[in-house]
């Protein structure tokens, strides 16, 4: 993977280039304890687009510390586009990571040329013990997110390569990540936006119901909701070929030639 050195740290970013595209270059931004392999290759392949994506400080191969506030976060992620000398890019974000693009999009929404939300909302707030065990006790956390961050229906193995990642992840980090999430509240900062958003929400997550997700829809100037009706909080890697083709749809109607 390349790197980049951004406010002194070194982050590592995955580049799948498309020089011929029409459409703007895409930044996958993961959740927390995440990586950028928590993409599938469907979405960090995807056909006719440039796509990037990053491990957040802290994770990953990008190592050292990780941030506790959405806004820190996001600072590195503008870090990065500068570095890449990216004027504009489509961000998307998983869970965490689409709290990281929303507030992009807010602080910077010169920079971002479209939006695309997967299993987030204006509002994260995450359960109190889950914010103590992710610092004490890493295993509650990942009997936590096996039990409730997926479908019904989810492959094991798929599971299993969720937990090796959570249990990779250092403490502080993961307890920082979870930190972030309860801080972001961006509710009355919505018709701020006016970039063109597409949501993608899994009708049976249970970590962030996919009721969030239609009231960020209610609450943007143009915004555009799907729903996976099996699909829990990793749906990402639950539903890869279906999340691809909604993303990949959603981008010929709106830049197309």
């Amino acid at each position: 993977m390349p790197h980049a050195t951004v406010h002194g740290q070194v982050l590592f970013y995955f580049e799948r280039p498309a020089p011929a595209s029409t459409i703007p270059p895409l930044l996958l931004i993961h959740g927390a304890g995440g990586t950028s392999l928590d993409w599938p290759p469907h979405l960090r392949r995807l056909p006719g687009v440039t796509v990037y994506a990053l491990d957040l400080p802290g994770h990953g191969q990008s190592g050292l510390q990780g941030r506790d506030t959405i806004t820190a976060y996001t600072a590195d992620v503008r870090g990065l586009l500068d570095v890449l000398k990216l004027d504009k890019t489509i961000l998307i974000g998983h869970s965490m990571g689409a709290a990281i693009a929303l507030q992009c999009t807010l602080d910077a929404p010169e920079r971002v040329a479209g939006l695309v939300v997967v299993s987030g909302g204006a509002r994260m707030r995450v359960n109190p013990a889950l914010l103590d065990a992710a610092l004490n006790d890493t295993s509650q956390v990942v009997e936590f997110v096996m039990a409730y961050g997926y479908g019904p229906h989810t492959d094991r193995t798929l599971k299993q390569f969720g937990e090796k990642g959570l249990r990779a992840t250092a403490p502080e980090v993961l307890h920082g990540d979870y930190v972030a999430c309860n801080g972001f509240d961006v509710r009355g900062r919505l018709g701020e936006i006016a970039t063109p958003v597409l949501i993608v929400g899994g009708g049976a997550d249970q970590m962030m119901p996919v009721k969030l997700s239609a009231e960020l829809a209610a609450g943007l100037l143009d915004a555009d909701l799907r729903r996976i009706e099996e699909a829990g909080h990793m749906l990402p890697v639950e539903f890869p070929e279906r999340l691809a083709e909604i993303v990949s749809g959603w981008l010929q109607e709106r830049w197309r030639p």
